[in-house]
């Protein structure tokens, strides 16, 4: 067996002087030499030569020639010290006193010669020396003893010996020791005998010597220890530990080679197994103590003078020879004192006394900081244990999974060194070797285990093919079998373990060994309750120390190496049947145990999540509670359970069957709880596969039951990662219903919303099969022809090939210098190309990722595409050069001149399927076809595309050629005749970045920046399915597989997606569009909505939900239309519905037949750019067209002629909005230069100026039915009303939007507008106020591009980019969106509303009262100051003139509502803070309670120095709230006490039976109009109706609210009650029966402090902590009780549009991640992509052009209440 220190690294000597080591070594040869062989006088003067040379030389860095002369000199002398020399000394006194002659000629040569200029002088002499060494060793073996004259050198013959040089007479020195600083006393030979014979010190054996390490290395952890030498502040005792093979040899014998040079090493002692016991280490540390230094070698002689047997008791001999002679001679050291050094403390023999030895180094702490000491030492329970609570200084060498960077650039450091040796020696590797992703993945493989390496690295250089035994360890890595490996390995096992290991040494390496992620011993503890119970856990891992590594803080345990698995698990290698750990076995006991702690420890809502509203980052104390819930053996288990199943070969396992049915069957949903909380939901999806796989031959239906949840973890993933009560809430009830995994939970989780979806929609699964994530973005994949590797570059200089099923990655090309854009197979995959932004193209071996050839650099900017020629002899390239270049794989060379006929970047290039042809799109938007054989252009470039083209393809079979572009759309062409094929393909509404044929030719797929793919029908152009949706992420790349039963995708968001061919969502494309829709138009019998795409008119027949699509025919004859149809760009219906005008690219106007789609009128020429506009007027006779050429056309509808026009002149740039008066007399225009005109028809003049009063674009226009009024919609958000008589804007702007408009349209009573646009949001206005009336509407997707009122101007229409029409519900409300205004500065604690209802009055704790207009927000006057503190209370007189504000700063002040002026000094009575006022009916008195627990009376039209009239009332506590009865003659007050008192105004204090005693604090009470009733709420669990005259409760209402109601309100008829509460919402009940009349409003983003309805119930104000006041329009006469004001009967479907709680609103909207979330932000529920277009919003009431999906909220539980989900729950409601 190999000593430890095979496995350190071996680097140039550069340990200290050879000659010191000899004379250590020829002071040992004394003690072993019978006293017959040799005489004393001989040996002395040997030594003596021998000292003088050592004297003569450096300590450090002696010359070459002479430290061989040394190492030959001590080799010498420790051969003849050896066991086996012993019986030859006596025979051989010859040959000894000859080598001993020798000896001292080589050390006075050596002395003489020492200079570095005498070395060619020297040279020869060096040379017989060493020969002559040779003959005594060789004559001393061969038992020859003779002698012969052993001078070799003479000193009297060299004339450069200098005097100073030479040496005084060695025969006659007596040496001289200091014995103090002042005196001296001599010291013979025979005293350095006594040492020596009484200690009998131990010496280091000749095969640890010059053991330094390689230069560079082990830097960091030795510049640490030498920093250590010289601080006194620090612990006196380093131990530097590691595992087997680390280094620590090494880095003592450099830590020596450094102390030589201090002159500071004192002493070292070096452990070998087997060979030295406890005693031995003090007696030699003393000795060379002794030796070290004059004054310790007195102290250690002096000891064993007085007393010789010290050294028979190991801590006697430490502390006497030892801590005594240091602890008494420190002095002598002036700061760098001695450091000992102790190697292999672990070797040591374990005798009895041992222990003792441990504590003499404990004791080493006792003596002074100077006196340092090292000991370097393997894991060892016993050595950790005596140092575990001392100040020592610790140093760990880390191996295995605890590797560091220092210690791989260590490893990194020594593998250069050694391939570069054997690079050196092999002339023909190519220049390229080793390749350094090789010598990366050597240095992985080694783990900071230092023998591997080497014996690695010996490995390959053991044969001649270097290259072919590289790639073999590379590949084989640690479980490669390597022989001086396995034997160290095996005598590891023996030393610590001996040949009968523990019961459980294999239950914990096989656990260890194939464990998939950090385990700890508690983790092992649960996983394995049955394994340990004889012996623990602690004491196993204590054992195995050598083995395995024990974490410091979480105790994790892993293996030392993987070789140790390797060498374990392979019965051939560990021949050893005690040892040997069956791979299968110890998977299938993985599997079960991670099966059985998962069905001990997960259940329902594991981490007690509070809330569904929130994600899972927001839970308080996130990772203590996730720590707490889910222990480290649970997440392990729910992490790794289907890995180690994966191994397990019995797959009709009895016991594991039943557990993963269990599992699947009962707890699959808890489990992704799990992975949600812990971040790993990534896994799930391939977990579930594997399990499929392994139960697919022994349970089919579990299998398909796994395969099921896993379609549902990808479908659901963003869900079931960002919030885990949507795991119950969202994703499984928009689970199919066919869905295995829907039908086993549905029962169990009976409390969330029911999906309905259209019947006609696709059934199943989403297509995506399985996705994986990726290192960094997909720009470009490449697919293997096998169909289950693809080739993918991301966002790095890195290229990988992962596996289709199971998301690994198997393979990794690295080289490129920069992101690597484009990949590449061969014809036949046998190799790999790639380029990129470092310019170069390289070509590899596609199963190996060896280089092959490049890198080319022919291109002089970032190469964006790369494509193979059929033959795969020549590569295509395509750059932000602009330049096409053709090479010869094999050569790089260019196969033609190229030429810069791009005039931009070149993104992507493709060969033809003969091999003739390339073709190139560029962002010049045109693509180039280009002869091979030539280099030159064929034909006219191909154009259409307005934008960058990003991709182009040619079909398999030659016929076509495809393009896409930021045009967002895809062009096909003939190949042959170079046309066009068709019109664009228009299915995106972003650019396309990938497009692929299918392998027959017959299908093209496309990737899009809108997230989606499209598979597109290549004969029809019309898409093959509904689009793939999935991504979260632009889709970059795209490829079918070559059996074309699988699509796989690339997005930006690190994920490649496979998508299966069998399950595409059924395309319906009589009902929905590929494009954005232009207009809508309903007909006047409002059952019937017309729209058109620009290539399609939709009738669409509302009731029945029948959809008619009618194309636009192409035609040649009469009328040509194949120009026109190819980019029509405005559409507009006649009002009867029978013709529909076009204008677009080409520049005409056709009108065509609504119901036949041919043509009827057209072309109407005379504009020369683009038509973006057009309309009908009324009467259908006419047609107004506007260009981006700034003119305006009418135009004869019947015949075409122009009646006219050009109207040009005001407008300076594009026209992109015309419309008719209603009269047909004048038409209106608006333009891009902000300004719009009103043309008179008849004269073709202005009527007006140009009118400008827009900041920005205007894109729409529209009359009023009743003729009075235009209104224009801008970029600048705003819609402005205009008098068509002045041509001045009259009412105010109307403001909701947030981004651009693009259509405006009015009802038919000319009172309101809807307008839309590129925010996606509705907004209906009050045309008179501007108050929005409704709004915003969201649910679609993208752009708004036009709207339109049905007939009865109760529902609005919409059309959008989103290829949808939907239908909205405008009049069933009972309160519409409010309007918002934020103006103070903090919160608003009180409101009050005009009695005319026109302003609100707010105060807030800015200490500012302010009045505003309830339908602008315009402030009617500047804000009223006066307090010092918050403003309490608001009261409006009932006359209006006056408005009373109360403060904390103890005052009231009275405002006049006209002026906004101050009407008197502040009112003051009040010993603190005034809470709350109320005005009397006559305007003259008020009422106010306070901080003092008083209610007063004032009197309004008196000054304020006699305002006060009365105290009518005192409560215990605060009064809150105070207000008057209708009539005037009472007061009611409610305190925080609980108290609800009333008074009698004419200062009667009521009796005690009137006060009522309230739930809780009291924080508002309110009168109701009739008087005889009063109701209070607070801080208690109802609102509560009281009777004025008995003061008994009438009623007790649950009010719903999570926390207090800080004001309450009755409507002015009696019949609802309105609370605002602390959890933001305002709720109505019914003032009789309690009921709640509606659903929550949600607006304000924190607590409702006031609220206030108007006189007429149709406003209600609200002020909110949240620092704003809501305005909203309610609607009392149309009660909406939940659930049944909100249940649509839609096509025989019921279903409750709206949750109970109100979340769900109109304001709601659909993130770009699926999340619908509330006002506040609350996670209402997750969507997913296909449901997303068509799902029905609150107020939706008809989708056309997508699946329609309909929520019923009736068994809805989120928010707090999200547990009763689930059955059984002690909260659950029945459905």
């Amino acid at each position: 067996m190999p000593s430890e220190h095979g496995d350190l690294l071996f680097g140039p000597p550069t340990a200290p002087n050879s000659f010191k080591r000899s004379l250590d070594a020829i002071n040992q040869l004394k003690r072993v030499l019978p006293p017959e062989v040799i005489s004393t006088e001989t040996w002395e003067t040997a030594r003596a030569a021998v000292k003088h040379a050592c004297e003569a030389m450096p300590t450090y860095d002696v010359e070459d020639d002479l430290q061989d002369l040394g190492e030959e000199l001590c080799a010498l002398l420790l051969h003849l010290q050896e066991p086996e020399s012993a019986s030859k000394l006596v025979s051989q006194n010859d040959t000894v006193e000859t080598a001993l002659s020798l000896i001292e000629n080589a050390a006075m040569c050596a002395e003489d010669y020492s200079k570095p200029e005498a070395k060619e002088q020297r040279k020869s002499t060096l040379e017989e020396l060493s020969h002559a060494f040779a003959k005594v060793e060789r004559n001393f073996d061969e038992s020859k003893n003779t002698s012969f004259s052993a001078t070799i050198y003479r000193r009297d013959q060299n004339p450069t010996a200098a005097p100073s040089v030479l040496a005084p007479d060695i025969r006659s020195e007596v040496g001289s020791v200091a014995d103090s600083e002042h005196e001296t006393r001599s010291v013979t030979f025979e005293e350095d005998d006594l040492l020596g014979d009484s200690l009998n010190p131990q010496f280091t054996p000749t095969h640890l010597l010059n053991l330094c390490c390689l230069e560079g290395t082990r830097k960091y952890y030795l510049d640490q220890i030498i920093a250590w030498f010289d601080d006194e502040e620090a612990p006196n005792v380093l131990w530097l530990c590691g595992g087997p093979g680390t280094g620590k040899t090494t880095i003592s014998w450099n830590l020596i080679a450094e102390l030589e040079k201090q002159q500071r090493s004192a002493s070292e002692f070096f452990f070998r197994p087997g060979e030295h016991s406890p005693y031995m280490l003090w007696r030699t540390t003393a000795y060379k103590l002794a030796k070290f230094h004059p004054a310790l070698k007195a102290a250690v002689y002096t000891a064993l003078v007085e007393d010789s047997a010290v050294i028979h008791d190991i801590k006697t001999a430490f502390d006497t020879l030892v801590a005594k002679s240091l602890a008494t001679t420190i002095d002598r050291f002036k700061g760098r004192g001695p450091v000992i050094l102790i190697d292999g403390l672990d070797h040591c023999a374990r005798s009895s006394d041992w222990d003792v030895l441990l504590q003499t180094l404990a004791s080493w702490l006792d003596l002074p900081a100077q006196c340092k000491l090292v000991i370097t030492s393997r894991h060892a329970d016993d050595i950790s244990k005596v140092f575990a609570d001392k100040d020592i200084k610790r140093m760990e060498l880390p191996t295995g999974d605890d590797t560091d960077s220092n210690t791989d650039a260590d490893i990194r450091t020594y593998l250069d060194h050694r391939l570069a040796e054997i690079k050196a020696q092999n002339s023909s590797l190519p220049d390229t070797w080793p390749n350094p992703d090789d010598v990366a993945q050597l240095t992985t493989h080694s783990a900071g285990f230092f023998l591997w390496a080497k014996e690695a690295v010996d490995y390959v250089a053991s044969v001649p093919d270097v290259e072919q035994q590289l790639s073999a360890v590379v590949t084989g890595g640690p479980g490669l079998k390597l022989e001086a490996i396995d034997v160290y390995l095996s005598g590891i096992l023996y030393n610590t373990l001996g040949s009968s290991p523990t019961t459980g040494f294999r239950a914990l390496i096989g656990a260890i060994s194939h464990a998939k992620g950090p385990l700890t011993m508690d983790d092992l503890r649960f996983l394995f309750e049955d394994r340990f119970t004889s012996e623990s856990i602690e004491a196993i891992c204590v054992q195995t120390l050598p083995l395995i590594s024990i974490g410091h803080d979480a105790r994790h345990l892993s293996l030392r190496h993987r070789s140790i698995v390797g060498f374990l698990t392979d019965s051939k290698r560990c021949t050893d049947q005690a040892f040997f750990v069956d791979r299968g076995k110890s998977h299938r006991k993985m599997a079960i145990a991670c099966l059985r702690v998962m069905h001990q420890g997960l259940k329902f809502n594991i981490c007690d999540l509070p809330s569904s509203h929130g994600p899972n980052e927001d839970l308080a104390n996130h990772a203590e509670r996730v720590e707490k819930a889910i222990p480290s053996h649970l997440s392990y288990a729910c992490k790794f359970w289907a890995l180690h199943l994966h191994d397990v070969s019995d797959k009709r396992d009895n016991e594991i069957g039943p557990l993963l049915k269990k599992f699947l069957h009962e707890q699959l949903l808890f489990w992704l709880e799990v992975l949600s909380l812990i971040d790993e939901v990534d896994v799930a999806p391939r977990t579930l596969v594997a399990a499929a796989e392994w139960l697919e031959s022994s349970d089919k239906d579990l299998a398909a039951f796994a395969l099921d949840a896993s379609r549902f973890t990808l479908t659901f993933r963003e869900a079931i990662a960002y919030s885990v009560p949507h795991i119950y809430l969202s994703a499984l009830p928009f689970s199919p219903p066919e869905s295995r995994v829907f039908q086993q939970y549905k029962d169990r989780f009976p409390g969330t919303f029911k999906v309905t979806r259209d019947s006609r929609s696709s059934k199943g699964w989403p297509p995506m099969r399985f996705a994986f994530p990726t290192p960094s973005y997909v720009i470009n994949l490449a697919m293997h022809p096998d169909g289950k590797r693809v080739a993918v570059a991301t966002g790095e200089s890195a290229v990988h090939v992962w596996n289709l099923t199971t998301g690994t990655s198997v393979l990794k090309f690295t080289g490129h210098n920069d992101t690597v854009r484009s990949v590449a197979y061969s014809p036949k995959a046998r190799r790999l190309a790639t380029a990129g932004d470092d310019r170069t193209i390289r070509i590899w071996d596609a199963e190996t990722g060896k280089l092959l050839s490049g890198p080319y650099e022919v291109h002089n900017r970032r190469i964006r595409s790369i494509a193979w020629s059929p033959d795969g002899k020549m590569i295509a390239s395509g750059s932000d050069d602009r330049m096409v270049i053709v090479i010869t794989a094999d050569t790089g060379v260019p196969v033609f001149e190229a030429l810069p006929v791009h005039t931009d970047w070149v993104r992507s290039v493709a060969f033809t399927p003969d091999g003739r042809y390339v073709v190139s799109g560029s962002d010049d938007t045109t693509t180039l076809i280009w002869n091979v054989s030539t280099g030159s252009v064929v034909g006219d470039p191909l154009r259409g595309h307005t934008g960058y083209i990003r991709c182009i393809t040619v079909s398999p079979d030659g016929k076509r050629l495809a393009s896409g572009g930021d045009d967002s759309s895809i062009m096909m062409y003939d190949m042959e005749t170079k046309a066009r094929i068709g019109q664009f393909l228009r299915g995106h509404i972003g650019s396309v970045r990938g497009l692929t044929f299918s392998k027959d030719s017959k299908l093209l797929a496309s990737c899009s920046d809108d997230w989606k793919i499209c598979i597109w029908n290549v004969e029809t152009g019309r898409r093959h399915c509904d689009a793939l949706q999935g991504h979260t992420g632009y889709v970059s790349t795209i490829a079918f597989s070559p059996d074309m039963k699988q699509i796989v995708s690339g997005e930006e968001n690190n994920v490649i997606r496979i998508w299966d061919m069998d399950a595409l969502p059924m395309w319906r494309p009589d009902v929905e569009s590929t494009a954005a829709f232009q207009t809508v138009t309903p007909m006047a019998d409002g059952k019937t909505i017309l729209s058109s795409d620009g290539s399609h008119i939709w009738k669409w027949q509302v009731n029945s939900g029948e959809v008619q699509a009618t194309s636009f025919e192409s035609s040649t004859e009469p009328i040509g239309t194949a120009n026109h149809l190819a980019g029509i760009r405005s559409t507009a219906f006649s009002a009867d519905g029978t013709r529909v005008a076009t204008g677009g690219e080409d520049r005409a106007v056709y009108v065509w037949d609504t119901d036949t789609g041919k043509a009827l009128v057209g072309p109407l020429e005379g504009h020369t750019d683009t038509i973006y506009s057009v309309a009908f007027s009324l009467d259908g006779k006419q047609i107004v067209s506007g260009s981006d050429d700034t003119r305006v056309f009418v135009w004869n509808a019947e015949t075409g002629a122009t009646v006219c026009g050009p109207l040009q002149g005001p407008h300076g740039s594009n026209v992109r909005a015309v419309c008719f008066s209603p009269d047909g007399k004048q038409v209106a225009s608006a333009s891009h230069d902000r300004s719009m005109v009103i043309w008179n028809i008849e004269t073709g003049e202005p009527v007006f100026p140009t009118m400008r009063q827009h900041s920005d674009w205007v894109n729409a226009v529209a009359y009023s039915p009743n003729g009075r009024y235009l209104a224009s919609a801008s970029d600048d958000n705003t819609t402005l009303i205009w008098d068509v008589e002045t041509g001045q804007v009259v009412f105010q702007p109307l403001k909701g939007h947030t981004y651009y408009l693009r259509t405006v349209a009015w009802s038919h009573d000319s009172t309101k507008i809807v307008s839309g646009g590129l925010d996606k949001d509705i907004f209906v206005f009050d045309v008179e106020t501007g108050a929005v009336i409704c709004g915003p509407l969201h649910g679609h997707a993208e752009y708004i591009y036009s709207v339109a009122f049905s007939p009865d101007d109760n529902k609005v229409i919409s059309a959008a980019g989103d290829g949808t029409i939907r239908i909205w519900d405008i009049s069933s409300r009972s309160f519409s969106q409010p309007a918002s205004f934020n103006v103070h500065g903090d919160w608003v604690h009180a409101v009050s509303l005009s009695p005319d209802g026109s302003y609100v009055a707010s105060g807030g704790d800015d200490c500012n009262v302010l009045v505003q207009d309830v339908s602008t927000g315009i402030e009617r006057f500047p804000v009223l100051q006066g307090h010092r503190d918050w403003v309490r209370g608001l009261s409006y007189s009932f006359d209006g003139e006056v408005l009373a504000s109360c403060s904390d700063d103890g005052t009231i002040r009275l405002w006049n509502t006209r002026t906004g002026e101050s009407i008197s000094d502040p009112f003051k009575g009040h010993a603190g803070s005034v809470r709350a006022i109320s005005f009397a009916p006559d305007s003259k008195l008020l009422v106010s309670g306070g901080k003092d627990k008083t209610v007063r009376i004032w009197n309004t039209e008196r000054p304020a120095e006699s305002a006060f009239v009365q105290v009518i009332g005192r409560h215990s506590k605060v009064v809150s709230c105070v207000a008057f009865s209708p009539d005037g003659r009472h007061v009611v007050s409610g305190s925080i006490s609980g108290d609800i008192a009333m008074h009698d105004v004419g200062f009667v204090i009521y009796p005690s039976n009137t006060v009522f005693r309230g739930e809780g604090s009291v924080s508002c009470v309110a009168f109701f109009q009739d008087g005889s009733r009063v109701v209070s709420a607070g801080t208690g669990p109802t609102l509560q109706v009281w009777d004025v005259e008995t003061g008994n409760a009438l009623l007790s209402i649950p009010k719903l609210h999570t926390g207090p109601v800080p004001s309450i309100s009755v409507s002015p008829d009696c019949r609802y009650i309105i609370s605002a509460g602390d959890d933001a919402t305002i709720r109505m009940w019914d003032a009789s029966t309690g009921a709640a009349q509606a659903v929550p409003l949600r607006g304000h983003q924190r607590k409702v402090l006031s609220i206030a309805i108007s006189r007429d119930g149709h406003r209600l104000v609200s002020g909110s902590a949240d620092n704003s006041v809501m305005v909203w329009h309610i609607n009392l006469a149309k009660p909406t009780k939940w659930p049944e004001s909100y249940v649509k009967q839609i096509r025989g479907i019921e279903f409750c549009a709206v949750d109970e709680g109100g979340f769900f609103s109109d304001s709601s909207t659909i993130a770009d991640n699926g999340w619908i979330r509330g006002v506040q932000s609350e996670l209402l529920l997750w969507v997913p992509p296909m449901a997303r277009q068509g799902l029905w919003m609150p107020h939706t009431v008809g989708i056309m052009g997508a699946q329609e999906t309909m929520i019923d909220f009736r068994q809805y539980m989120h928010g707090d209440g999200w547990v009763r989900c689930k059955a059984g729950s002690s909260e659950e409601i029945l459905g």
